[in-house]
């Protein structure tokens, strides 16, 4: 912002950049988990692979960033460790805004609006 004059830019353009940094690879890493490594797996402990590779039903909720939320009530068994990266998106998508406020002079709502969120996030 320092750097335009203190205009933030296209937000939407922001989101889309960051997606697709990862969207390509976080594509091509799911389906190859899902459909090619049962295709050559073997040996003793191979049959633990089929507990992680649940990915039939809820493949989509990754590729939208929301596989850390839905399913809610049930364990997501389709690479259950890219939970972060759904993460990691998620609270990007408040930066933009939080650094917005911060910038243009409006540090209290800024702080304020980081501590409700906390408390929020806390709380959930």
């Amino acid at each position: 912002m320092r750097d335009n004059d203190g205009k933030l830019g296209s937000v939407l353009g922001i989101y889309l950049h960051r997606a697709m940094r990862f969207l390509p690879l976080y594509m091509f890493v799911l389906l190859f988990f899902w459909k090619f490594v049962p295709l050559f797996g073997n040996g003793p402990m191979f049959f633990e692979f089929s507990e992680f590779a649940q990915c039939n039903e809820r493949w989509y909720w990754h590729l939208l960033f929301l596989n850390n939320i839905i399913p809610w009530a049930a364990d997501d068994n389709c690479m259950g460790w890219t939970w972060f990266i759904a993460n990691d998106f998620q609270f990007f998508l408040m930066v933009p805004l939080l650094c917005a406020l911060y910038y243009r002079g409006h540090k209290q709502y800024a702080y304020l609006s980081l501590g409700i969120l906390a408390v929020l996030c806390v709380g959930i």
